[in-house]
C-alpha cells in the first residue's frame, strides 16, 4: 500500500488590516467608487455626491488617504482660508506581487535600452504610449486646460512622484510643479537618460490623451538638486 502524500494549504497572504478597514465601511466605499467614476473632485462636490456631512466626509477621506486608496493635491488659490484640495481615486491594488521582480525587470529593460543609440527615443515613444493609455481613462472629466493639469497632477502622485504645485509660476509663465520623489530613484544614477525620457513621454502622452498640445508641457529632469519640475505653458 502507497503512502500518501501529506497535503499541506498555501500560506495565507498577510492580512492587510489598514486596506480592510478603510473598505470596512459603506460611505467609504461610497467616495471611493464616485471618485473613480467622478473624480477629481474637490471636499464640496464630494459632499454633495455623498450626501454627507463635510466634517463626516473628511474624516472618511482621512481614512482612504492612508490606506493609499485615494491622493489629495492643492490647488492653486489667492482666496484666504483652507487651502483647496482635490481628490483623486488611486490606483491601489494590495499584495500586488513581490516588488523586488518588477524593479528587476525595470533594471533589465534599462540596461537593454541603455546599449542602444536611439535608447532614448524609443524609451519616450514607450512612455508617451503608457501616459497616453492612463489619460484616457481621466479625459472625460479633464475638458479645460485647468483641469489638465490637475489630472496630471493626480496621476503622477499616483504613480509615486510626490508632486507639489508651485506657489509662483516660473518667469518665462509657464505653471510648474515639483516632482519630489522618483519612484525609479535607484536606477537613474546609471540609466537616467533612459528613465528620465520614459517619464517625459508619461508625462506628454497623457496631456496629449488628455486634449492639450504634447509640447506645451515639459519635464526638466534635476532642475535643482533632487528635484524634477513639470512646466504647463500658460495658454
Amino acid at each position: 500500500m502507497s503512502r500518501r502524500t501529506k497535503l499541506v494549504p498555501p500560506s495565507l497572504p498577510p492580512f492587510d488590516r489598514q486596506s480592510h478597514r478603510a473598505l470596512g465601511g459603506a460611505s467609504r466605499v461610497r467616495l471611493l467608487e464616485t471618485l473613480r467614476a467622478e473624480g477629481p473632485l474637490e471636499l464640496d462636490q464630494l459632499v454633495e455626491r455623498v450626501g454627507l456631512h463635510l466634517n463626516t466626509v473628511r474624516v472618511h477621506l482621512d481614512v482612504l488617504r492612508k490606506a493609499g486608496m485615494v491622493s489629495a493635491q492643492t490647488l492653486a488659490s489667492n482666496r484666504p482660508g483652507r487651502p483647496r484640495l482635490v481628490f483623486a481615486a488611486t490606483s491601489f491594488v494590495p499584495d500586488e506581487g513581490p516588488p523586488g521582480a518588477y524593479r528587476l525587470l525595470a533594471g533589465i529593460l534599462t540596461a537593454s535600452l541603455r546599449e542602444r543609440e536611439d535608447g532614448p527615443e524609443r524609451a519616450t515613444a514607450a512612455g508617451r504610449a503608457v501616459g497616453r493609455q492612463l489619460g484616457e481613462e481621466l479625459r472625460p472629466r479633464a475638458v479645460s486646460t485647468t483641469d489638465r493639469r490637475t489630472s496630471v497632477l493626480s496621476l503622477l502622485d499616483r504613480l509615486g512622484f510626490a508632486p507639489r504645485l508651485a506657489d509662483e509660476p516660473a518667469p518665462d509663465g509657464s505653471q510648474v510643479i515639483g516632482l519630489h520623489q522618483c519612484p525609479f530613484s535607484d536606477l537613474v544614477e546609471e540609466g537616467s537618460a533612459i528613465i528620465c525620457a520614459a517619464h517625459r513621454g508619461l508625462i506628454e502622452g497623457a496631456f496629449e490623451a488628455l486634449g492639450g498640445p504634447r509640447d506645451s508641457v515639459r519635464l526638466i529632469p534635476f532642475a535643482s538638486p533632487g528635484l524634477c519640475t513639470v512646466h504647463f505653458d500658460h495658454p
